[in-house]
């Protein structure tokens, strides 16, 4: 449930700040750093590819709308 919690976080933080503040709440939460890092640098790969958050309804959404 906390892996669950922490990508959803971490998928929200689309500013710098917002992503810090993910990442502390991560790590509150347990999460181990390299595990956070793994996950961002996914994050980061799906938006530099143009997929961004096409996965969760929000981000399908806005990636629709982006293409059109």
């Amino acid at each position: 449930m906390d892996d669950e919690i922490t990508k959803l976080l971490l998928e929200r933080g689309d500013t710098f700040p917002n992503r810090q503040q993910a990442v502390k709440r991560a790590l509150d939460l347990g999460q181990p750093l390299n595990k956070i890092e793994e996950w961002l640098d996914w994050l980061d790969g799906l938006k530099s590819t143009g997929r961004g958050e096409a996965g969760t309804a929000n981000g399908g959404e806005q990636a629709r709308t982006e293409a059109d």
